[in-house]
Protein backbone atom coordinates (compact mmCIF):
# COMPACT_ATOMS: atom_id res chain seq x y z
CA UNK A 1 0.00 0.00 0.00
CA UNK A 2 2.37 2.67 0.54
CA UNK A 3 4.22 1.93 -2.10
CA UNK A 4 1.51 2.73 -4.14
CA UNK A 5 1.10 5.92 -2.29
CA UNK A 6 4.56 6.73 -3.17
CA UNK A 7 3.15 6.31 -6.71
CA UNK A 8 0.37 8.62 -6.33
CA UNK A 9 3.01 11.07 -5.35
CA UNK A 10 5.19 10.20 -8.41
CA UNK A 11 2.00 11.04 -10.04
CA UNK A 12 1.31 14.19 -8.60
CA UNK A 13 4.50 15.52 -8.57
CA UNK A 14 6.05 15.12 -12.11
CA UNK A 15 2.82 15.07 -14.04
CA UNK A 16 3.99 12.24 -16.65
CA UNK A 17 1.64 13.33 -19.10
CA UNK A 18 3.50 16.86 -19.52
CA UNK A 19 6.59 14.81 -19.65
CA UNK A 20 5.55 12.05 -22.29
CA UNK A 21 2.84 13.68 -24.86
CA UNK A 22 1.45 10.45 -25.07
CA UNK A 23 0.35 9.80 -21.55
CA UNK A 24 -1.43 13.66 -21.53
CA UNK A 25 -4.93 11.61 -21.67
CA UNK A 26 -4.46 9.06 -19.82
CA UNK A 27 -6.07 9.53 -15.92
CA UNK A 28 -3.00 8.10 -14.14
CA UNK A 29 -3.82 10.02 -10.85
CA UNK A 30 -7.91 9.39 -10.76
CA UNK A 31 -7.01 5.63 -11.20
CA UNK A 32 -4.14 5.88 -8.77
CA UNK A 33 -5.80 7.34 -5.78
CA UNK A 34 -8.65 5.23 -6.36
CA UNK A 35 -6.46 2.34 -5.71
CA UNK A 36 -5.49 3.75 -2.79
CA UNK A 37 -8.67 4.71 -1.32
CA UNK A 38 -9.74 0.76 -2.37
CA UNK A 39 -6.52 -0.24 -0.33
CA UNK A 40 -7.34 1.57 2.47
CA UNK A 41 -10.61 1.17 2.50
CA UNK A 42 -10.60 -1.01 5.68
CA UNK A 43 -9.48 1.96 8.06
CA UNK A 44 -11.60 5.03 6.40
CA UNK A 45 -14.13 4.00 9.12
CA UNK A 46 -11.58 4.34 12.28
CA UNK A 47 -10.07 7.90 10.41
CA UNK A 48 -13.71 9.27 9.86
CA UNK A 49 -15.19 7.84 13.63
CA UNK A 50 -15.94 10.83 16.27
CA UNK A 51 -12.98 9.44 18.50
CA UNK A 52 -10.37 9.67 16.18
CA UNK A 53 -11.11 13.22 15.01
CA UNK A 54 -11.59 14.17 18.40
CA UNK A 55 -8.07 12.50 19.08
CA UNK A 56 -6.71 14.09 16.00
CA UNK A 57 -7.68 17.95 15.82
CA UNK A 58 -5.58 18.01 12.21
CA UNK A 59 -8.01 15.91 11.02
CA UNK A 60 -10.78 17.27 12.91
CA UNK A 61 -10.03 20.58 11.22
CA UNK A 62 -9.57 19.48 7.69
CA UNK A 63 -12.77 17.50 7.68
CA UNK A 64 -15.08 20.85 9.16
CA UNK A 65 -13.39 22.72 6.14
CA UNK A 66 -14.74 20.06 3.91
CA UNK A 67 -18.02 20.88 5.34
CA UNK A 68 -17.24 24.43 5.59
CA UNK A 69 -16.99 24.41 2.05
CA UNK A 70 -20.56 23.74 0.81
CA UNK A 71 -21.81 26.16 3.68
CA UNK A 72 -19.46 29.20 2.46
CA UNK A 73 -22.83 29.50 -0.07
CA UNK A 74 -26.08 29.99 2.75
CA UNK A 75 -25.81 33.62 2.59
CA UNK A 76 -26.26 33.48 -1.36
CA UNK A 77 -29.90 31.86 -1.32
CA UNK A 78 -30.90 28.06 -1.58
CA UNK A 79 -30.24 27.53 -5.42
CA UNK A 80 -26.93 28.96 -5.21
CA UNK A 81 -26.21 26.61 -1.94
CA UNK A 82 -27.14 23.35 -3.35
CA UNK A 83 -25.86 23.76 -7.11
CA UNK A 84 -22.20 25.70 -5.82
CA UNK A 85 -22.20 23.69 -2.37
CA UNK A 86 -22.09 20.77 -4.48
CA UNK A 87 -19.41 21.46 -6.92
CA UNK A 88 -17.59 22.93 -3.56
CA UNK A 89 -17.79 19.48 -1.88
CA UNK A 90 -17.04 17.72 -4.96
CA UNK A 91 -13.95 19.75 -5.64
CA UNK A 92 -12.45 20.22 -1.97
CA UNK A 93 -13.27 16.54 -1.60
CA UNK A 94 -10.67 15.28 -4.06
CA UNK A 95 -7.94 17.07 -1.77
CA UNK A 96 -9.65 15.44 1.34
CA UNK A 97 -9.42 11.66 -0.20
CA UNK A 98 -5.87 12.49 -0.53
CA UNK A 99 -5.51 13.43 2.85
CA UNK A 100 -7.28 10.47 4.40
CA UNK A 101 -5.05 8.51 2.06
CA UNK A 102 -1.69 9.53 3.57
CA UNK A 103 -3.14 9.76 6.97
CA UNK A 104 -3.82 6.11 6.52
CA UNK A 105 -1.17 5.16 5.07
CA UNK A 106 1.69 7.00 7.29
CA UNK A 107 1.27 5.05 10.21
CA UNK A 108 4.79 4.20 11.33
CA UNK A 109 8.25 6.08 11.76
CA UNK A 110 9.59 3.80 9.58
CA UNK A 111 7.19 4.64 6.30
CA UNK A 112 7.53 8.80 7.71
CA UNK A 113 11.74 7.88 7.11
CA UNK A 114 10.93 6.75 3.89
CA UNK A 115 8.44 9.18 2.82
CA UNK A 116 10.71 11.73 3.28
CA UNK A 117 13.62 10.25 1.16
CA UNK A 118 10.84 9.55 -1.50
CA UNK A 119 9.97 13.38 -1.20
CA UNK A 120 13.80 14.45 -1.62
CA UNK A 121 14.05 12.52 -4.86
CA UNK A 122 10.89 13.59 -6.59
CA UNK A 123 11.39 17.61 -5.82
CA UNK A 124 14.69 16.93 -7.17
CA UNK A 125 13.58 15.50 -10.23
CA UNK A 126 11.05 18.22 -10.39
CA UNK A 127 14.26 20.84 -10.34
CA UNK A 128 16.33 18.97 -12.27
CA UNK A 129 14.06 19.29 -15.04
CA UNK A 130 12.64 22.80 -14.45
CA UNK A 131 16.55 23.68 -14.50
CA UNK A 132 17.02 21.35 -17.18
CA UNK A 133 14.76 22.77 -19.85
CA UNK A 134 16.06 26.45 -18.35
CA UNK A 135 19.15 25.80 -19.63
CA UNK A 136 18.13 24.21 -22.85
CA UNK A 137 19.04 20.55 -22.06
CA UNK A 138 15.67 19.47 -23.03
CA UNK A 139 12.16 20.58 -24.21
CA UNK A 140 9.19 20.60 -21.93
CA UNK A 141 6.81 23.91 -23.43
CA UNK A 142 4.74 23.21 -20.09
CA UNK A 143 8.04 24.27 -18.46
CA UNK A 144 8.28 27.50 -20.30
CA UNK A 145 9.63 30.27 -17.67
CA UNK A 146 7.63 33.12 -17.37
CA UNK A 147 8.35 36.13 -18.21
CA UNK A 148 7.63 39.32 -16.12
CA UNK A 149 7.46 42.95 -15.75
CA UNK A 150 8.04 45.83 -13.15
CA UNK A 151 8.58 49.66 -12.81
CA UNK A 152 11.91 50.45 -11.38
CA UNK A 153 12.31 53.49 -8.81
CA UNK A 154 13.04 55.38 -11.79
CA UNK A 155 9.74 53.89 -13.69
CA UNK A 156 11.35 52.46 -16.44
CA UNK A 157 10.25 48.90 -17.10
CA UNK A 158 12.13 46.12 -16.00
CA UNK A 159 11.69 42.41 -17.52
CA UNK A 160 12.94 39.11 -15.94
CA UNK A 161 11.75 35.52 -16.05
CA UNK A 162 10.53 33.29 -13.60
CA UNK A 163 11.29 29.29 -13.37
CA UNK A 164 8.30 27.29 -13.32
CA UNK A 165 7.94 23.29 -12.77
CA UNK A 166 5.93 20.23 -13.39
CA UNK A 167 2.55 20.15 -12.84
CA UNK A 168 0.85 22.38 -9.82
CA UNK A 169 4.23 23.56 -9.23
CA UNK A 170 3.93 25.65 -13.05
CA UNK A 171 3.54 28.87 -11.21
CA UNK A 172 6.78 30.17 -9.70
CA UNK A 173 5.84 30.46 -6.50
CA UNK A 174 4.78 26.96 -6.10
CA UNK A 175 7.97 25.98 -6.98
CA UNK A 176 10.00 28.09 -4.89
CA UNK A 177 7.41 26.48 -1.74
CA UNK A 178 7.93 22.89 -2.39
CA UNK A 179 11.78 23.57 -3.47
CA UNK A 180 11.92 24.95 0.53
CA UNK A 181 10.20 21.08 1.24
CA UNK A 182 12.96 19.58 -0.98
CA UNK A 183 15.80 21.11 0.77
CA UNK A 184 14.71 20.55 4.00
CA UNK A 185 14.20 16.79 3.39
CA UNK A 186 17.50 16.72 1.47
CA UNK A 187 19.40 17.82 3.96
CA UNK A 188 17.97 15.48 6.40
CA UNK A 189 18.83 12.42 4.24
CA UNK A 190 22.01 13.70 4.06
CA UNK A 191 22.77 13.74 7.65
CA UNK A 192 21.27 10.65 8.41
CA UNK A 193 23.65 8.40 10.05
CA UNK A 194 22.19 5.80 7.34
CA UNK A 195 22.71 7.69 4.36
CA UNK A 196 25.40 6.02 3.00
CA UNK A 197 25.86 6.23 -0.45
CA UNK A 198 22.30 8.46 -1.01
CA UNK A 199 24.24 11.57 0.66
CA UNK A 200 26.19 12.66 -2.62
CA UNK A 201 22.34 12.01 -4.00
CA UNK A 202 21.10 14.04 -1.11
CA UNK A 203 23.42 16.98 -1.39
CA UNK A 204 22.85 17.49 -5.10
CA UNK A 205 19.62 17.76 -4.73
CA UNK A 206 20.11 20.28 -1.73
CA UNK A 207 21.76 22.50 -4.48
CA UNK A 208 19.43 21.76 -6.77
CA UNK A 209 16.63 23.54 -4.73
CA UNK A 210 18.51 26.31 -3.42
CA UNK A 211 19.54 27.40 -6.75
CA UNK A 212 15.98 26.86 -7.78
CA UNK A 213 14.64 28.66 -5.62
CA UNK A 214 16.82 31.60 -6.45
CA UNK A 215 15.88 31.38 -9.98
CA UNK A 216 12.05 31.37 -9.36
CA UNK A 217 12.61 34.41 -7.65
CA UNK A 218 9.81 33.83 -5.59
CA UNK A 219 9.60 36.71 -2.39
CA UNK A 220 6.80 34.26 -0.31
CA UNK A 221 9.50 31.06 -1.87
CA UNK A 222 12.74 32.95 -0.81
CA UNK A 223 10.52 33.80 2.80
CA UNK A 224 9.66 30.06 3.55
CA UNK A 225 13.23 29.17 2.95
CA UNK A 226 14.50 31.38 5.60
CA UNK A 227 12.17 30.52 7.81
CA UNK A 228 12.59 26.51 6.92
CA UNK A 229 16.50 27.28 7.67
CA UNK A 230 16.16 29.06 10.98
CA UNK A 231 13.84 25.99 12.62
CA UNK A 232 16.61 23.83 11.10
CA UNK A 233 19.21 26.06 13.24
CA UNK A 234 17.26 26.00 16.40
CA UNK A 235 16.80 22.53 16.44
CA UNK A 236 20.27 21.49 16.22
CA UNK A 237 21.85 24.23 17.58
CA UNK A 238 19.88 25.34 20.25
CA UNK A 239 18.03 29.21 21.25
CA UNK A 240 21.23 31.00 21.27
CA UNK A 241 22.46 30.32 17.48
CA UNK A 242 19.30 30.39 16.32
CA UNK A 243 18.93 33.93 17.93
CA UNK A 244 22.19 34.68 16.19
CA UNK A 245 21.01 33.38 12.79
CA UNK A 246 17.87 35.33 12.75
CA UNK A 247 20.00 38.24 13.02
CA UNK A 248 22.02 37.45 10.51
CA UNK A 249 19.07 36.60 8.29
CA UNK A 250 17.26 39.36 8.80
CA UNK A 251 19.44 41.85 6.09
CA UNK A 252 18.70 38.68 3.54
CA UNK A 253 15.03 38.64 4.52
CA UNK A 254 15.01 42.67 3.92
CA UNK A 255 16.95 42.16 0.46
CA UNK A 256 14.30 39.60 -0.51
CA UNK A 257 12.01 42.24 -1.64
CA UNK A 258 14.37 43.75 -3.73
CA UNK A 259 15.26 40.22 -5.65
CA UNK A 260 13.44 41.16 -8.83
CA UNK A 261 14.94 43.96 -10.67
CA UNK A 262 12.37 46.17 -10.04
CA UNK A 263 11.25 45.88 -6.68
CA UNK A 264 12.36 47.93 -3.81
CA UNK A 265 10.06 47.18 -0.80
CA UNK A 266 7.22 45.88 0.92
CA UNK A 267 5.52 49.46 0.23
CA UNK A 268 6.10 49.08 -3.93
CA UNK A 269 4.88 46.57 -6.51
CA UNK A 270 3.32 43.48 -6.22
CA UNK A 271 3.93 43.53 -2.59
CA UNK A 272 2.12 46.55 -1.84
CA UNK A 273 -0.40 44.99 -4.32
CA UNK A 274 -0.86 41.80 -2.66
CA UNK A 275 -1.24 43.78 0.87
CA UNK A 276 -4.11 45.77 -0.78
CA UNK A 277 -6.03 42.67 -1.50
CA UNK A 278 -5.36 41.10 2.09
CA UNK A 279 -7.26 44.05 2.77
CA UNK A 280 -10.47 43.64 0.43
CA UNK A 281 -10.46 40.61 1.77
CA UNK A 282 -10.57 41.92 5.19
CA UNK A 283 -13.61 43.80 3.82
CA UNK A 284 -15.58 41.01 2.46
CA UNK A 285 -14.93 39.17 5.98
CA UNK A 286 -16.56 42.05 7.99
CA UNK A 287 -20.00 41.86 5.01
CA UNK A 288 -19.94 37.88 5.47
CA UNK A 289 -18.54 37.00 8.67
CA UNK A 290 -20.12 33.67 9.33
CA UNK A 291 -19.83 31.53 6.22
CA UNK A 292 -18.03 34.13 3.88
CA UNK A 293 -18.27 34.88 0.02
CA UNK A 294 -18.52 31.14 -1.12
CA UNK A 295 -15.42 28.65 -1.90
CA UNK A 296 -13.24 29.45 -4.47
CA UNK A 297 -15.26 33.12 -5.30
CA UNK A 298 -12.37 35.85 -3.85
CA UNK A 299 -11.08 35.99 -7.87
CA UNK A 300 -14.54 36.68 -8.96
CA UNK A 301 -15.50 38.93 -6.52
CA UNK A 302 -12.19 41.15 -5.97
CA UNK A 303 -10.27 40.25 -9.72
CA UNK A 304 -7.58 38.02 -8.09
CA UNK A 305 -6.96 35.85 -5.49
CA UNK A 306 -5.47 36.72 -2.20
CA UNK A 307 -2.06 36.43 -2.47
CA UNK A 308 -2.63 35.04 1.41
CA UNK A 309 -4.45 31.21 1.72
CA UNK A 310 -5.67 32.52 5.38
CA UNK A 311 -7.16 35.60 4.34
CA UNK A 312 -8.29 33.77 0.89
CA UNK A 313 -10.19 31.12 3.26
CA UNK A 314 -11.55 33.05 5.86
CA UNK A 315 -12.74 35.41 3.00
CA UNK A 316 -14.03 32.31 1.14
CA UNK A 317 -15.15 30.67 4.05
CA UNK A 318 -16.15 32.96 6.90
CA UNK A 319 -14.90 32.64 10.14
CA UNK A 320 -16.27 29.34 10.27
CA UNK A 321 -14.07 27.56 7.88
CA UNK A 322 -11.12 30.22 7.90
CA UNK A 323 -10.83 29.10 11.66
CA UNK A 324 -10.94 25.51 11.41
CA UNK A 325 -8.33 25.93 8.35
CA UNK A 326 -5.91 27.97 10.48
CA UNK A 327 -6.52 25.55 13.60
CA UNK A 328 -4.91 22.46 11.30
CA UNK A 329 -1.56 24.16 11.23
CA UNK A 330 -2.28 25.61 14.58
CA UNK A 331 -2.54 21.87 16.18
CA UNK A 332 -0.06 20.15 13.79
CA UNK A 333 2.34 23.42 14.87
CA UNK A 334 1.80 22.89 18.80
CA UNK A 335 1.67 18.69 18.07
CA UNK A 336 5.26 18.81 16.92
CA UNK A 337 6.36 21.07 19.64
CA UNK A 338 4.90 18.91 22.24
CA UNK A 339 6.68 15.66 21.42
CA UNK A 340 9.91 17.99 20.67
CA UNK A 341 9.91 19.67 24.22
CA UNK A 342 8.93 16.36 26.01
CA UNK A 343 11.35 14.01 23.48
CA UNK A 344 14.65 16.18 23.93
CA UNK A 345 15.74 13.76 26.56
CA UNK A 346 13.81 10.72 25.94
CA UNK A 347 14.28 10.14 22.36
CA UNK A 348 16.80 8.65 19.51
CA UNK A 349 18.83 11.21 17.83
CA UNK A 350 16.81 9.95 14.64
CA UNK A 351 13.87 11.10 16.13
CA UNK A 352 14.28 13.88 16.88
CA UNK A 353 15.88 14.78 13.73
CA UNK A 354 12.45 13.74 12.24
CA UNK A 355 10.47 15.88 14.28
CA UNK A 356 12.91 18.69 13.59
CA UNK A 357 12.69 17.86 9.33
CA UNK A 358 9.03 18.14 9.71
CA UNK A 359 8.89 21.01 11.49
CA UNK A 360 10.82 22.94 9.83
CA UNK A 361 8.79 21.79 6.18
CA UNK A 362 5.74 23.25 8.09
CA UNK A 363 6.91 25.83 9.10
CA UNK A 364 8.50 27.26 5.85
CA UNK A 365 5.71 25.97 3.91
CA UNK A 366 3.16 28.02 5.86
CA UNK A 367 4.96 31.04 5.89
CA UNK A 368 5.67 30.96 2.45
CA UNK A 369 1.77 30.81 2.39
CA UNK A 370 1.09 33.80 4.10
CA UNK A 371 1.74 35.58 0.74
CA UNK A 372 0.24 32.21 -1.53
CA UNK A 373 -3.80 31.02 -2.12
CA UNK A 374 -3.23 27.62 -1.31
CA UNK A 375 -5.78 26.37 0.89
CA UNK A 376 -7.28 23.17 -1.39
CA UNK A 377 -4.25 22.06 -2.76
CA UNK A 378 -2.78 18.75 -2.61
CA UNK A 379 0.70 19.58 -1.26
CA UNK A 380 -1.08 21.45 1.71
CA UNK A 381 -2.46 18.59 3.11
CA UNK A 382 0.43 16.46 2.57
CA UNK A 383 2.74 18.48 4.78
CA UNK A 384 -0.93 18.77 7.47
CA UNK A 385 -0.90 14.72 7.39
CA UNK A 386 3.05 14.37 7.67
CA UNK A 387 3.08 16.63 10.56
CA UNK A 388 0.13 15.21 12.29
CA UNK A 389 0.94 11.28 12.10
CA UNK A 390 4.82 12.68 13.15
CA UNK A 391 3.64 13.93 16.45
CA UNK A 392 1.19 10.62 17.22
CA UNK A 393 4.09 8.31 16.77
CA UNK A 394 6.45 10.46 18.53
CA UNK A 395 4.05 10.32 21.01
CA UNK A 396 3.64 6.95 21.09
CA UNK A 397 7.08 6.40 20.93
CA UNK A 398 7.72 8.33 23.89
CA UNK A 399 4.61 6.81 26.37
CA UNK A 400 6.73 3.77 25.29
CA UNK A 401 9.93 5.01 27.47
CA UNK A 402 7.09 5.83 30.16
CA UNK A 403 7.25 9.81 29.40
CA UNK A 404 3.32 11.27 28.97
CA UNK A 405 2.74 14.16 26.09
CA UNK A 406 -0.57 15.53 25.74
CA UNK A 407 -1.14 16.54 22.42
CA UNK A 408 -4.00 18.35 21.66
CA UNK A 409 -7.49 17.64 21.35
CA UNK A 410 -10.32 18.42 19.31
CA UNK A 411 -12.51 19.64 22.54
CA UNK A 412 -13.42 22.99 23.76
CA UNK A 413 -10.53 23.95 24.93
CA UNK A 414 -8.52 23.77 21.49
CA UNK A 415 -12.12 25.36 20.09
CA UNK A 416 -11.47 28.67 22.67
CA UNK A 417 -7.95 27.94 21.53
CA UNK A 418 -8.45 28.61 17.87
CA UNK A 419 -10.69 31.31 18.02
CA UNK A 420 -7.90 33.54 20.37
CA UNK A 421 -5.44 32.61 17.73
CA UNK A 422 -7.94 33.40 14.75
CA UNK A 423 -9.04 36.71 15.86
CA UNK A 424 -5.21 37.21 16.77
CA UNK A 425 -4.45 36.67 13.22
CA UNK A 426 -7.08 38.45 11.93
CA UNK A 427 -6.02 41.86 14.11
CA UNK A 428 -2.26 41.30 12.90
CA UNK A 429 -3.16 41.21 9.34
CA UNK A 430 -5.57 44.37 9.67
CA UNK A 431 -2.91 46.48 11.70
CA UNK A 432 -0.55 45.13 8.83
CA UNK A 433 -1.68 46.21 5.70
CA UNK A 434 -3.22 49.31 7.53
CA UNK A 435 0.39 50.96 8.58
CA UNK A 436 1.65 49.84 5.42
CA UNK A 437 -1.48 51.59 3.50
CA UNK A 438 -0.96 54.76 5.62
CA UNK A 439 2.82 54.44 4.27
CA UNK A 440 2.54 54.99 0.92
CA UNK A 441 -0.15 57.63 1.30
Amino acid sequence: MFGLFILLNLILFLRPGEIVPGLRAAPLYQVTILACLVGVSSTLPQLLSGQFLRQNPVSACVTAVLVAAPLSFLGQGLGQLFYFGQLAFEDFGKTYLYFLVATAVLTSAERIERMLVWLALMIGVVAALSLAHDRGLLVIPELAAIERSELDESGQKLTFTQLRGTGIFNDPNDLAMVLTVGFVVAVHTMSSPWAGAARPIAIAVAALCVFGIFETKSRGGALGFLAAGWVMVYARWGMSKAVLAAAGMAPVALAIFAMREGGGSVTEGTALHRIQLWSEGLKYLKWNPLFGVGYDRFAAEIGLVAHNSFVHCFTELGFFGGAFFLGAFVAAGIGLRRVWQHGNDYLPPANRARIATVAACLVGYTTAMLTLSRGYVVPTYLILALAARTAAIEQESLHEEGVQVDLPQFDGAFLWTLAKASFAFLLAIYLFAFMITRLVM
